[in-house]
């Protein structure tokens, strides 16, 4: 299961989405796909795999939709003729909009110390975040950034993207 996929040199190791696991370089991402094409392992989609009788199939799945999937996610699995299973937030791509997670993590990255940082990323401040509604996530970010949210250079894919 994958989130966002960008080149190493795209990647500050700092990070909250790398720290968090839920970024990883597309030089790793083709590495893995190697490795498991030379030992033998089949790709499928999720659909697909309900049938199979394989301990050599692998699903690769992607959350959100982001737009690196698409700019560097797809053309790998074009290159290795392997598919995978996209779950996007249509709302989001649709809206052209970013979660307000986008944006906690964009806070986090600018504005917490490092000793700080996995108590944002993985700890209770986290936890508590996750589990507030969607409007409740939206004031608290509104409220980091002074209601102010900052443009972000991130995105979802489009519906042509999608598609």
């Amino acid at each position: 299961m994958f989130h966002r996929v960008l080149p190493k040199s795209l990647i500050n190791e700092q990070d909250a989405y790398y720290l968090r696991g839920t970024l990883v370089s597309t030089e790793f991402f083709e590495s893995e796909i190697k490795k498991y094409i030379s030992e033998g392992y089949v790709f499928k989609t999720l659909s697909e795999s309900i049938d199979a009788h394989s301990d050599k199939t692998i699903v690769l799945t992607f959350d959100d939709g982001y737009e690196d999937n698409f700019k560097y996610v797809f053309p790998l699995l074009n290159k290795y003729k392997i598919r995978g299973t996209f779950y996007p937030t249509i709302g989001y791509c649709m809206d052209n909009k970013l979660a307000p997670l986008d944006y906690y993590y964009y806070f986090v990255n600018r504005n917490v110390t490092e000793n700080e940082k996995a108590d944002w990323i993985i700890g209770n401040k986290k936890r508590n975040f996750i589990n507030l509604k969607i409007a409740e996530q939206e004031a608290f970010v509104g409220n980091l950034f002074k209601n102010e949210l900052p443009v972000l250079d991130l995105r979802y894919m489009n519906l042509e993207e999608l598609k």
